[in-house]
């Protein structure tokens, strides 16, 4: 057997280093994170639910896919190669379900119309630019980090800036006039995002 150099067992201390700083930054970053997001998810939905809002209660709804990413990644976390791999897989999954998910509202908009209901959209709207901005920022820092649960996460939170902000500023602006086509095209945009995420990932583990 090779008896490892100075410059490998360098080399293993400072990659052991960086994993552990990684780490103590991460997992309390990440807890928060799909902590606040489970609370808006909870909270909007009973909300909706309490003054009757079907928009409220389904929008609400629609956060589970983030909420089931984030904590994913948060119990997977540390948990060693094998564990986080599978979070990795897991959030691929959910990412691609969320693209379903969307293309298969889009169709539906053509024979169900979604009903507008301005003080919905407009919390709707708020929830999503704060979630989306707080998030990114949160992960910033983290998305260079060669590890499938933290760029599953930050691919989650890039597509929420890239798509969500875009579709809840389109929704608040355009969604009074008559015309469906701009938020069906952002929605458009958001699934493939999502597709596309979900392959990074999976093209990741395989590689």
């Amino acid at each position: 057997m090779t008896p490892l150099s100075s410059v490998d067992l360098d080399a293993e201390s400072s990659a052991a280093e960086a994993h552990a700083r990684l780490e103590r930054a991460y997992r309390p970053t990440i807890f928060a994170i799909a902590a606040m997001v489970l609370a808006i998810l909870a909270g909007e939905t009973l909300y909706g639910w309490s003054i009757g809002s079907r928009f409220l209660i389904r929008d609400g709804l629609e956060w589970i896919y983030d909420a089931l990413i984030y904590c994913f990644s948060a119990l997977a976390f540390g948990r060693g190669a094998r564990a986080e791999r599978w979070s990795a897989l897991a959030s691929a999954a959910t990412l691609a379900a969320a693209g379903v998910e969307t293309m298969g509202q889009i169709a539906w908009t053509f024979f169900d119309p979604p009903e507008v209901e301005a003080f919905g959209i407009s919390v709707s709207g708020g929830l999503t630019i704060a979630e989306a901005i707080l998030v990114a920022a949160a992960l910033w820092r983290f998305r260079d980090a060669r590890n499938p649960v933290v760029t599953a996460t930050w691919l989650s939170a890039r597509n929420d800036v890239l798509s969500s902000v875009l579709s809840a500023v389109v929704t608040m602006a355009a969604r009074f006039a008559p015309m469906a086509w701009p938020q069906m095209a952002v929605d458009a945009f958001g699934g493939f995002l999502c597709f596309q995420a979900a392959w990074t990932i999976v093209r990741g583990r395989r590689s």
